[in-house]
């Protein structure tokens, strides 16, 4: 027995547009889904007991010192095993990653995870565009997949799965309002019990970040630096784009080269939290504080 008429419908389904990230690399943006929504795409569509990921080969690549931390590089190939009734279905994927960590095992640790997550999703993407498959397409073909506005995000129902009351039925590919929450979409992670704090992604306000002088010696142009302590960490993730701050590229090379950032700004005399905060405020034309709208008047003099 194949996969049943349900499963082929919910493969070939592009993944939600609010589910899709985008990343710099290179000077090129990028677009991936993230490891956690794939896993859980995959136990929603063949069952939790249907499926096996296996890790078949790992090798570390490249290892040593990198300034006062440490870094290491991963290869790794995952196969994956999706059970239909008599038939099996197997595919591999090949992943790599790098890390920088204070400690050689956190380093090794991160590189492991990454390039371990990065093959999962490799192998899951070639069972259908469920798993970021259509992600692979270029050019016009991608931005008219994924809109990258709030207000253009369109999700599809599943159509066998039951919901509260039949009355309440939601038409396919109905505009999701704000702030409403029906029971087939994925959970908001913030607002569990311990849940995990939102990043919110803003390109418009990185450039604007990018635009004022640097904190430190008000030198221009300037790169937006994201306070790696403002949040808990987060594998392959930044803290949110409520938490950066302009740095020119000798300062922003120095502080990612710091043991511990918040002594590097301690150190300085600078409250980058409260800086950043207020700089969040000015881009979305929200009136900043007193106390915070001072500190930044501050290091604006002093840069000056």
């Amino acid at each position: 027995m194949a996969l049943s008429p349900s499963q082929t419908r919910m493969l070939n389904r592009p993944a939600h547009r609010k589910h899709v990230k985008f990343r710099e690399i290179g000077g090129k943006s990028l677009a991936y889904i993230e490891g956690w929504h794939a896993i859980e795409q995959a136990n929603r569509i063949f069952g939790v007991e249907a499926w096996d990921r296996e890790t078949v080969w790992s090798e570390c690549i490249w290892r040593k010192p990198v300034d006062a931390q440490f870094g290491a590089a991963y290869v790794t190939r995952v196969r994956i095993t999706v059970r239909t009734g008599s038939e099996t279905i197997v595919r591999e994927g090949v992943g790599a990653a790098e890390a920088v960590a204070p400690t050689p095992g956190q380093a090794h640790e991160k590189a492991i995870k990454a390039a371990e997550t990065d093959a999962t999703k490799r192998a899951l993407s070639t069972l259908g565009n469920c798993f970021g498959l259509f992600l692979y397409r270029s050019g016009k073909e991608l931005v008219a997949a994924v809109p990258q506005k709030p207000d253009e995000i369109q999700i599809e129902r599943v159509p066998d799965r039951p919901t509260q009351a039949s009355s309440q039925s939601i038409e396919a590919k109905a505009p999701i309002e704000i702030g409403t929450s029906p029971d087939w979409l994925p959970i908001d992670k913030s607002q569990l019990q311990f849940g995990e704090p939102k990043r919110l992604r803003n390109r418009e306000h990185l450039r604007l970040v990018a635009q004022d002088p640097c904190l430190v010696c008000g030198r221009q142009p300037s790169q937006a630096h994201h306070l790696r302590f403002a949040q808990p960490r987060a594998l392959g993730r930044k803290v949110s784009d409520e938490f950066v701050v302009p740095l020119c590229a000798f300062h922003h090379s120095e502080v990612h080269r710091s043991a511990k950032e918040t002594n590097w700004w301690r150190a300085r005399g600078i409250d980058a939290i409260g800086i950043a905060r207020a700089l969040w405020d000015k881009s979305r034309g929200a009136e900043t504080p007193p106390n915070v709208a001072a500190a930044v008047e501050r290091v604006e003099t002093n840069s000056g």
